[in-house]
């Protein structure tokens, strides 16, 4: 009987989830448009911040390639900020993001913020390695939200485009972290 409850609370979750999303009803483009894009540029802007926070505030890092990466991710993400923002005014759409009421996203809070204190925390190779992992799981994020949206029907050609450069560039990202990550794990 546990193990149903489990697979019941489980699958509520998926079902009220904000990004399960089902073609079949018309508004169903404007919804999965409304809750993704400020998902998406959430992560923009946040990559913007942590570059800025390793360049700027902790005057960089002690490694070479990680520095090159973070100033590259900036640039690219200011870049696809830009479009996804420019594209979001001609579906008027508000690119704010808010956090929701409901536990997985008081949760998801909580863990963004720890991420943040253990960053501020770390040092030496132990800040690499969590700017990093949390990079990581950051475009992982990122790649999924691209993927379910571009899954939508109804999108048009320049949404497509956006979505489809964005996708190729957090791939890209993605090799890229996981071979600094190989470089720096001990």
């Amino acid at each position: 009987m546990t193990h149903r409850r489990i697979l019941l609370f489980l699958t509520c979750c998926i079902l009220c989830s904000p990004f399960h999303l089902t073609p079949a009803r018309a508004d169903d483009l404007q919804n999965a448009l409304t809750t993704i894009i400020p998902e998406l540029d959430k992560g923009c802007h946040d990559k913007m911040k942590l570059a800025f926070y390793v360049l700027d505030l902790r005057s960089g890092s002690s490694n070479a390639e990680l520095n090159a990466f973070v100033t590259d991710m900036r640039e690219t993400q200011k870049r696809l900020a830009g479009q996804l923002e420019s594209l979001a005014k001609a579906h008027h759409i508000d690119t704010s993001f808010h956090y929701g009421n409901d536990i997985l996203d008081k949760v998801r809070k909580r863990m963004e913020d720890t991420s943040g204190d253990q960053l501020q925390d770390a040092t030496g190779d132990n800040f690499k390695l969590h700017v990093l992992s949390d990079m990581e799981q950051d475009y992982t994020y990122q790649i999924s939200l691209i993927k379910t949206l571009r899954s939508v029907s109804g999108l048009d050609d320049p949404l497509k485009a956006y979505l489809d450069d964005s996708l190729k560039t957090h791939q890209q990202g993605l090799k890229q972290i996981q071979v600094l990550l190989q470089r720096f794990k001990m």
